[in-house]
């Protein structure tokens, strides 16, 4: 895969991950459940940006100015260099020089979140990883696999530094952690383990799904792909089972995989940084 298919991979990534869970979600759940407010999602490629807005923005702030308008355009529009995640009012405070920001003083309590506003989320990757080939591209024609076939193709390097396996392991105890948590119904927990950022676009969504107990996720296998220990990211893929419950008893199951991204804070903690079902 060259440089451009890959930077379209993350940005379809980027672009379409609550899109394709609700959709997933939905079509699991009976159609007595009732819907999201759907999100509306303009791409402008011709500027390498991205808006998105909802009806309850606009029901909020029906009389915003043309210049409020202008400023959150601006605000929408995506860092050059940086693949389709970051926004330009963060590139400022982009971490990616090995600079950890200051580890999250963690709650008790996430019971806020679930029935919160989602405020909008912008992940932010290495540069460099634009021309290192992913586990992915081994997979023939994965974007037209089914993700059952496509767990088949999966293989674990074996070529990280002693120092990035020493990592590696942390992350693998925090996925377990995190699975633990979701078998127990304790989204608070499993919340906790989130990048502040991306719990509080995506915390409400899933911290709901797991409290209902209406899904049951079983990991099969995860795959670390990269890793930089200088600035304190990680990226795997993670394949997984799903099964949604109607009235305790099981209805339908799916395998699914996701492409995982972590983030280290200053006191050397990983985080769920970002996930995206492919």
């Amino acid at each position: 895969m060259d440089k451009k298919r890959k930077s379209i991979l993350y940005v379809t990534i980027g672009i379409f991950v609550v899109g394709i869970i609700l959709m997933v979600y939905l079509g699991l759940k009976p159609n007595t459940v009732k819907k999201q407010p759907e999100k509306e999602i303009t791409i402008d490629s011709k500027e390498t940006s991205t808006t998105v807005s909802t009806d309850s923005d606009t029901e909020n702030n029906p009389n915003a100015s043309e210049e409020d308008k202008t400023e959150d355009d601006t605000d929408s529009k995506q860092e050059e260099g940086v693949i389709g995640f970051v926004t330009e009012k963060d590139k400022k405070a982009n971490y990616l020089d090995g600079t950890r920001e200051k580890a999250e003083i963690k709650k008790d309590d996430y019971s806020y979140i679930l029935d919160g506003k989602s405020i909008p989320f912008y992940p932010k990757v290495p540069k460099e990883w634009e021309d290192k080939k992913t586990l992915i591209e081994d997979i023939p024609d994965y974007a037209i696999k089914d993700a059952s076939e496509r767990s088949a193709y999966y293989k674990q390097k074996t070529d990280f530094t002693t120092e990035q396996k020493v990592e590696l392991e942390k992350i693998k105890s925090l996925n377990t952690i995190m699975y633990e948590a979701y078998q127990k119904a304790d989204y608070n927990t499993y919340l906790k383990n989130m990048y502040k950022g991306w719990r509080e676009y995506f915390g409400g969504f899933i911290g709901k799904m797991i409290k209902e107990k209406e899904f049951k996720e079983v990991i099969l296998d995860f795959y670390p792909d990269q890793i930089d220990t200088k600035l304190g990211y990680a990226s795997g893929f993670m394949v997984k089972e799903i099964t949604y419950y109607n009235n305790g008893e099981a209805s339908e199951t799916r395998v699914i995989d996701s492409y995982m991204l972590y983030k280290q804070n200053d006191k050397g903690q990983w985080e769920l940084y970002y996930e995206g079902q492919l």
